[in-house]
């Protein structure tokens, strides 16, 4: 019974996707997006969402190893970065009206800097 029931947590587990992108065409550039949730997707990357109004990002439980500050959308106010693979330091050198910025819990090591140059 225990490996019949290890096989088909082996075939659930094998058969989970990997997305390494995201598709941005169903988003509008023209209209603000007030959330978006991109959260447990496997993206390996960051999208490039610089060119979206977006207020509140939630992009956690990935596997995102770097964080890039240019692709983050405009208007963004909370953003969720929590539960990814970023080991560097998180820089914004931009002003932004951020109310909440997490990055807690990232893998394999944790961040202890985050770093506001404005």
């Amino acid at each position: 019974m225990k490996k019949l029931i290890s096989l088909i947590i082996f075939i659930l587990l094998s058969s989970c996707k990997t997305y390494t992108e995201f598709n941005s065409n169903e988003l509008s550039q023209s209209d603000t997006n007030y959330y978006l949730d991109l959260s447990n997707r496997n993206l390996k990357t960051q999208p490039d969402l610089s060119k979206f109004t977006i207020i509140e990002l939630n992009i956690s439980k990935n596997r995102i190893a770097a964080f890039d500050e240019n692709k983050l959308p405009k208007g963004i106010q909370k953003l969720n970065f929590s539960y990814n693979r970023i080991s560097k330091k998180v820089i914004f050198n931009n002003a932004r009206n951020l109310e909440s910025v997490n990055f807690s819990n990232l893998a394999p090591f944790e961040i202890k800097t985050v770093v506001l140059n404005f």
